[in-house]
């Protein structure tokens, strides 16, 4: 399956919301195994909470291994895959440790207070 997506979100990636589409869309494809390759062609900004949303929120239920086997990004600038692997490498932890989680969300609902 192949999502350009431009013409899914735009070229601005910089909401939750848009990156819970792409996570709506991609979750389900790589539950049946399938490969996905998501487009950035001419998307021009980006952020973690974009990327946390669509990408991070499948370690919950996909190893790392699993994404790079069938999950391929294409059309992005070095420092956007820093930023993606940024991404990975937090929300594994995030998922695969109780304890840091439970502080993670402590901390978020700390914040969500003020």
């Amino acid at each position: 399956m192949k999502v350009m997506i431009k013409d899914i979100i735009g070229i601005s990636c910089i909401t939750a919301e848009d990156g819970d589409k792409v996570y709506q869309m991609v979750y389900k494809q790589l539950k049946k195994g399938d490969e996905i390759i998501l487009n950035f062609r001419d998307v021009k900004y980006f952020n973690a909470v974009f990327f946390n949303a669509a990408i991070g929120k499948l370690l919950k239920d996909f190893t790392d291994l699993q994404l790079k086997r069938l999950l391929h990004i294409k059309n992005i600038t070095d420092e956007t895959q820093s930023l993606i692997e940024l991404v990975v490498k937090n929300s594994t932890k995030y998922y695969d440790n109780p304890d840091y989680q439970k502080i993670v969300d402590e901390v978020i609902k700390h914040l969500m207070e003020y």
